[in-house]
């Protein structure tokens, strides 16, 4: 996988359900790089990391989007958290 383009659209989804179709996707690349390992290499692929470093990098990049959907999820919720516990003494602005 060179490359992860995301529609517009998909930030209407959930982070959880965002990450896990994000998740999914590396998966079945790392899985069609895996089936082809016994095929001969183009010529892209022939200067390209081998085997073994593509997929450390897949890894790499899957823990890095596992923690960076943790991070935004959780500060999500703190913003509602916020937007739900005005300080005390103040209304929110809906309920003036």
């Amino acid at each position: 996988m060179a490359r992860l383009k995301l529609d517009p659209r998909s930030m209407r989804l959930g982070s959880h359900e965002l990450a896990g179709h994000i998740v999914a996707a590396v998966r079945a690349a790392q899985q069609d790089r895996l089936a082809k390992v016994g095929e001969p290499a183009t010529p892209l692929e022939a200067e390209g990391p081998g085997a073994e470093e593509f997929i450390r990098r897949v890894n790499d990049m899957e823990a890095q989007a596992a923690s960076d959907f943790a991070r935004l999820t959780s500060s999500l919720e703190e913003m509602l958290r916020r937007l739900d516990d005005p300080p005390s003494g103040k209304l929110p602005r809906d309920d003036r």
